[in-house]
């Protein structure tokens, strides 16, 4: 083998391999260059993360340290003062403007220590604030209370929180505990507030700040401890401290980061407090990112762990344009390196050959590209290395209407449009300098002045030895694409503004539901923006669980059969709120009739939703109230009909509950619960209404009432009315309430009110109906009343018929027909009927002196008293006044009757107390027996009566049985009552006088007259026979006259005759005083007699000072006035009178006889005596006592300083003549 052919054969296979080898230098330059550039990338990217984070936790710890700044002024405040009021401190955190100055921060708040022997105390106090329900909640007892009393701004959802103990909660307990003791700001672990509902719950924390007494130190731990009066404090919801926290990037971070904030160390779902994408489940949040970091955050004594991760939106910025140029651009330049490389190696001769070959094709060429320049249908120009056009076709110059030689330098630059000039000037100058190729629109002037839309682009030239010859270009004529275009655009823009703005909604879905498209309709309705719908969210989320149950029922069929048509949804707002809609929808397939997509029309159908509720609650109403009237018709019984109407109400209504309430005529005007139906569960005990015009009565049942005008409640979160029950009435799921007045013909009855569980349920058109009910209620109410009232009253003639009205015992009638079945009885039996007439001793002093209201409750107190005497199967009788029956039936022999008798006038011995008076009565009873006394009940009744007189002039308070002389003694005092008219007539009546003795001197000071009657047949009768009939007959009113003139006539005569000036002493009867004039007769006698007044003194029975006391205080004045003396006589026997003594201004008091006769043999009447003598002159009055017979009775008397004698002792009375006898002869 030659060496050359050796060489030869060793450079031909180096050259083959050379190829190869550049190819891997160039591929491994690429990577290592692609790979600094992706690292870079990642790098940057990384500091973007940093950055991110960063500013996230410096937010975070800024806006916390602003928000203990807060509280720590908060804190100054209540040190700065001994005591903030409430609305001290709404204003000055009103003036803090929270929602502009610390977003986030639900309120600001005062948490009041209390000491459990404090909680009463603590309570009234608030309560008289204004807050009449207030209560430390939860309830229970406990050492110790950390009630909230402030929060502001004080809301609907603060309200929720007032009055709790935040102290009842571990969580809580611990942070503000840790606050106390270190006099520093603390934060608690994760928590639900207080005023969180079921709606857009959110995680909490508290942050406090502790606050001591005025002036207490708290330097040491026991010091804090012992000198805390409580905190302020603000409560936090997550998302909103968030949103606060992030400002303007928290559309951003959410979009392309994953924040999540921990309470504590341990990362788990429970501990998890706040998180950006919820979307994410937890277990792929944790999953690794290309960035992510954690942290701990140490806040006011408690940790926080924050993450932040990226989301494959941040993710894709790792994708550089720049990485995949290079390692595309490195993959051609060594492709390329490599075929230059293989051409050099094949020789220099296959070159010359292929240089002269292409120098001829290139001519060839050039030759084919003008003839097909000239012919083509477009503009075709060069330009050279200096931007100066070189040549244009044929077709260019027909377009300008130039020559060659013209189009020379300018070109198509001088045809642009003004409009279109600086701009295409400026890329094509851009893109000749860069030798890029360009591409424009623009519109160029054509050869008739009219300016086409035309399409250039444009290339740079080079030749064969690489050098830039300049650019070549062409324009198209795009006038008419130019105008379809445009067409078109405006036609879809058209369909585009009829898309978003129609009045139904669009929207598109996925195969998996993914939204990818909506209108403008759809997401005004949802409150949602494009951006956070379109290709983010899933039709499914939209929906209510019910609709999503529908959804995931019809989606497969749908799929199947590419078509469905109205569909009743609900959408979940943005806000939460509902919104119902009908859907339809068609599928959208490839062209393998695989499902891609739907399009679905949604109609917004609230409106005919609302109209159906309206039309569906007017129906049910409609047919409540025909049910409701059908009850009213059929109604028998008042509270029956209640039951019925709330029954009702409820169940053929469709209500929560409903009650009635009425309207109570008292003080505090009440509204008392009468009938409910319904879930009520307490809520009627805890109410509380009244019609009044206060907090309570300001609701809807409160104003019904007292307005008669129907109340409509739409809302209890909204209406601030119902503030007082808002919290019982949602928490029983009430949402909305009418208050209906029910109209009686004279006032308000009550109120009928309806609860129900949804807002806004009560349409005009329903309240219509509904009031029509109440009054249709409130007429059958009162006609039941009417019907009540009339059966009442038929019973009540019924009933007063047989029986006494005021005591309701049998009256005469009854009475009779009991005698008769009685006595049926006793025939049988052989057995004895008693009748026991009884009459009330006194009570007619009673009844004149304290009136006849007093006087009933005294008989009914009798009644009382007498019952208990009898047995149940005997009758009392009233038979009118103070006079009673007692039939006792089934008497086997006559000590019944008298053992009954008794029993009733020892159970009188007792006073009654009545209205402060102490009353001392007693019973007069007859007794007549069947059939001793008569088989008939008139004999029976007659002879009872009979009896009963002889026990009353037998002194009162005894029994009589019946006996036959009674009858004849009866006659007598009839025979004897006519006689003394006649009496009166033919002046048989005299006066005798009994002198009254001065005990000092023995000398006589005055008279008492009294009279007698002189009989014709029985010669002298004594007063004790005749007074008491001309008492019973009216007959003592004339005599009473006669006697008063007489004395005073006789004294005048005594006067004359030179006796000593004597006063003489008259009695006035209690029924003379009530029914004669008496101070005419005074007047009268005293001038006809010519008597001075001050030598007559009346004598007064202390029945008198009983009667109208008023009116005997004016008469006694006026006598006094006239210089009559005035005595009580009979002092001690009757009444209490002690108190009237002084006020009316009596000469002289006697001791009645009663007392004097035992006073030397009972030590009882001794006292009395003594007693009124001390009294008499303590009051400065004369005391005179009477039936003094003895000496040793005078001794007594002047041992005990009594001023006056009259009696036996010293004279028995005597006539007008034997009267000066006694005096000693001048």
């Amino acid at each position: 083998m030659r060496a050359g052919d050796s060489a030869s054969r060793t450079s031909f296979a180096f050259a083959r391999f050379l190829p190869w080898i550049i190819l891997g230098i160039g591929l491994v330059i690429t990577y290592a260059i692609q790979y600094e550039a992706r690292t870079e990338a990642k790098n940057a990217l990384q500091k973007v993360f940093d950055f991110r984070v960063k500013e996230i936790f410096g937010n975070i710890e800024n806006r916390l340290n602003d928000y203990e700044q807060l509280l720590r002024g908060t804190a100054g405040l209540f040190a700065a003062s001994q005591s903030i009021e409430r609305d001290e401190f709404a204003k000055y955190v009103a003036a803090l403007k929270l929602e502009q100055s610390f977003p986030g921060v639900q309120g600001v708040g005062y948490s009041q220590l209390i000491m459990s022997h404090d909680k009463a105390v603590h309570i009234e106090a608030i309560r008289k604030q204004g807050f009449p329900d207030y209560a430390i909640r939860p309830a229970g007892e406990r050492s110790v209370y950390t009630s909230i009393i402030y929060l502001e701004p004080f809301n609907w959802r603060n309200q929720r929180a007032f009055g709790y103990d935040m102290f009842s909660e571990p969580v809580r307990r611990a942070a503000m505990e840790r606050a106390r003791d270190e006099n520093n700001i603390s934060i608690s672990g994760k928590v639900r507030l207080v005023q969180e509902t079921d709606m857009d719950t959110q995680a909490g924390f508290l942050m406090y700040m502790p606050v001591y007494r005025h002036g207490a130190p708290y330097e040491t731990l026991s010091q804090r401890r012992a000198n805390l009066a409580g905190w302020v404090y603000s409560p936090f919801r997550m998302n909103e401290l968030m949103k606060g926290v992030l400002g303007k990037h928290f559309g951003e971070i959410n979009a392309a980061l994953d924040l999540e904030i921990y309470d504590g160390e341990v990362l788990s779902p429970q501990s998890r407090m706040y998180d950006s994408n919820k979307q994410l489940s937890f277990t792929s949040s944790i999953i690794p990112r290309a960035f992510q970091s954690v942290q701990h955050i140490d806040v006011a004594g408690h940790r926080w762990t924050v993450t932040v991760s990226s989301l494959p939106s941040f993710e894709s910025r790792l994708k550089s344009y720049k990485v995949v140029f290079i390692m595309w651009a490195g993959i051609g330049a060594s492709l390329l390196l490599a075929l230059i490389t293989w051409l050099l190696a094949n020789g220099r001769s296959r070159a010359l050959i292929l240089a002269e070959q292409m120098t001829r094709e290139l001519k060839e060429s050039e030759t084919r590209f003008r003839a097909m320049a000239d012919s083509a249908p477009v503009f075709i120009w060069l330009s050279d290395s200096d931007k100066h056009c070189s040549w244009c076709n044929k077709g260019w110059l027909d377009f300008t209407g130039r020559s060659l030689e013209e189009e020379i330098g300018k070109g198509w630059l001088a045809s642009l449009h003004p409009d279109d000039a600086a701009r295409c000037i400026r890329i094509y100058t851009t893109a000749f300098d860069q030798r890029q190729p360009f591409q424009l629109e623009c519109r160029l002037k054509r050869h008739d002045g009219e300016f086409r839309w035309t399409l250039g682009s444009a290339v740079p030239r080079y030749d064969d030895q690489s050098r830039f010859m300049g650019y070549i270009g062409s324009f198209i004529d795009i006038t008419e694409r130019k105008l379809a275009e445009d067409t078109l655009q405006k036609s879809y823009l058209e369909i585009e503004d009829l898309y978003n703005n129609a009045p139904c909604g669009y929207h598109s879905l996925d195969a998996d539901g993914l939204i990818v498209r909506m209108n403008n309709t759809e997401l005004a309705w949802l409150g949602y923006t494009r951006d956070a719908v379109v290709g983010k969210m899933n039709f499914q989320n939209l929906l209510t669980p019910d609709s999503l149950r529908t959804f995931q029922q019809n989606y497969p069929d749908f799929k199947a059969h590419d078509e469905v048509k109205n569909l009743d949804y609900e959408f979940i707002r943005k806000d939460g709120t509902l919104i119902p809609v009908l859907l339809s929808a068609t599928a959208v397939r490839d062209s393998n009739g695989v499902f891609v997509m739907s399009r679905s029309i949604v109609f917004d159908v609230t409106e005919r939703k609302e109209a159906e509720k309206i039309q569906n609650r007017l129906n049910r109403a409609l047919r409540l109230l025909s049910d409701c009237n059908m009850a009213l018709v059929h109604a028998e019984e008042e509270h029956k009909l209640l039951a019925d109407i709330c029954q009702l109400i409820v169940q053929t209504g469709g209500y929560m509950m409903v009650w009635v309430g009425y309207a109570e005529q008292d003080e505090a005007k009440t509204v008392r619960p009468v009938a409910q139906f319904g879930y009520e569960h307490g809520y009627l005990e805890q109410m509380n209404v009244t019609w009044a015009d206060a907090e309570r009565g300001r609701g809807p049942t409160g104003t019904a009432i007292r307005t008669g005008a129907t109340e409509v409640n739409q809302d209890y979160l909204s209406n601030p009315r119902m503030l007082p029950w808002r919290d019982a009435a949602i928490q029983r799921g009430y949402h909305s309430s009418i208050a209906l007045p029910m109209p009686g013909k004279k006032h308000i009855l009550g109120a009928l009110a309806i609860y129900s569980q949804d807002t806004d349920a009560f349409s005009p058109e329903e309240v219509k109906l509904l009031e029509e009910l109440a009054s249709d209620l409130a007429f059958g109410i009162e006609t039941l009343r009417m019907r009540a009232e009339g059966e009442a009253a038929e019973e009540k003639l019924v009933f007063l018929a047989q029986h006494d009205s005021l005591t309701h015992l049998p009256n005469y009638l009854l009475l009779r027909d009991r005698f008769d079945q009685a006595v049926v009885l006793a025939q049988r039996d052989g057995n004895k009927v008693a009748m026991l007439f009884l009459d009330l001793d006194n009570f007619k002093h009673i009844n004149d002196s304290l009136g006849h209201n007093f006087g009933d409750q005294v008989l009914l107190q009798v009644v009382e008293r007498l019952k208990s005497c009898i047995r149940d199967t005997d009758t009392i009788s009233r038979q009118g006044g103070d006079e009673f029956v007692i039939l006792l039936s089934d008497v086997h022999d006559v000590n019944a009757a008298g053992d009954v008798a008794q029993k009733i006038i020892e159970a009188f011995t007792d006073a009654f107390v009545i209205e402060g008076y102490t009353i001392s009565t007693s019973f007069s009873v007859g007794i007549s027996l069947f059939p001793d006394d008569g088989i008939e009940f008139e004999t029976l009744f007659k002879r009872a009566d009979t009896a009963l007189y002889q026990a009353k002039d037998s002194g009162r308070n005894a029994y009589r049985f019946y006996a036959q002389k009674m009858n004849t003694d009866a006659i007598e005092q009839m025979q004897m009552q006519g006689q003394l008219r006649n009496a009166l007539k033919q002046q048989e009546f005299i006066l005798y006088y009994q002198p009254q003795v001065d005990i000092a001197s023995g000398r006589i000071v005055g008279a008492e007259a009294l009279v007698r009657w002189q009989h014709p047949e029985m010669g002298l009768v004594s007063p004790a026979k005749f007074i008491p009939l001309a008492e019973r007959s009216g007959l003592i009113i004339p005599l009473g006259e006669w006697i008063l003139y007489e004395a005073c006539r006789q004294a005048r005569l005594w006067r004359e005759k030179g006796l000593p000036d004597l006063v003489i002493a008259v009695n006035l009867s209690a029924i003379q005083f009530k029914r004669g004039n008496i101070l005419d007769t005074v007047s009268d006698a005293l001038a006809r007699s010519g008597l001075p007044a001050n030598c007559l003194e009346l004598e007064l029975t202390e029945s008198i000072l009983l009667q109208d006391i008023d009116m005997t205080m004016k008469t006694l004045q006026t006598l006094k006035r006239m210089g009559v003396k005035l005595s009580i006589d009979d002092f001690g026997t009757g009444y209490s009178s002690l108190s009237y003594l002084k006020q009316l201004a009596v000469n002289k008091i006697k001791i009645d006889q009663s007392f004097v006769r035992d006073l030397v043999d009972d030590q009882g009447d001794d006292a009395i005596v003594k007693a009124i003598i001390q009294l008499g002159h303590t009051l400065q009055l004369t005391v005179i006592a009477e039936g003094v017979e003895t000496e040793i009775q005078l001794a007594f008397l002047r041992n005990y300083g009594c001023d006056e004698i009259q009696g036996y002792l010293f004279s028995r009375p005597v006539s007008a003549d034997k009267f000066v006898a006694l005096f000693p002869a001048a």
